[in-house]
């Protein structure tokens, strides 16, 4: 249901290719559903997942935007100074169980507590 762009993998990997022998690090964080987000909300919010919209991620749940700060925070500090062109997954395990489902993804943009 939640997956990373291609598009921000191969920008990520371009440009740490590219920028890497001027010193400069290029890594991105990939977040899954993120509570208290305008994400989250346009995904239905506090009652998609109620409803057991987030049963299919291995840890059951939306994530926070503690747990994001602190994946970024890992990324531009020391304990990654030897990390570029990675994309830090962070989404609870989404990305291991979901499968491409187009129609729900359809299903979760035609609902009323979503708009797009």
């Amino acid at each position: 249901m939640f997956h990373f762009s291609c598009v921000l993998d191969a920008m990520t990997k371009h440009l740490a290719v590219e920028w890497g022998p001027s010193g400069v690090r290029v890594n991105a964080v990939a977040p899954g559903p993120v509570s208290g987000t305008e994400g989250f909300r346009r995904l239905g919010g506090s009652g998609a997942e109620a409803a057991g919209a987030f049963q299919s991620i291995p840890l059951q749940r939306a994530g926070n935007k503690t747990e994001i700060a602190h994946c970024t925070l890992f990324l531009a500090s020391r304990a990654s100074s030897y990390m570029t062109g990675a994309i830090l997954v962070a989404d609870g395990g989404a990305w291991l169980t979901s499968s491409n489902d187009v129609s729900a993804l359809l299903g979760i943009a035609s609902s009323k507590s979503a708009k797009l």
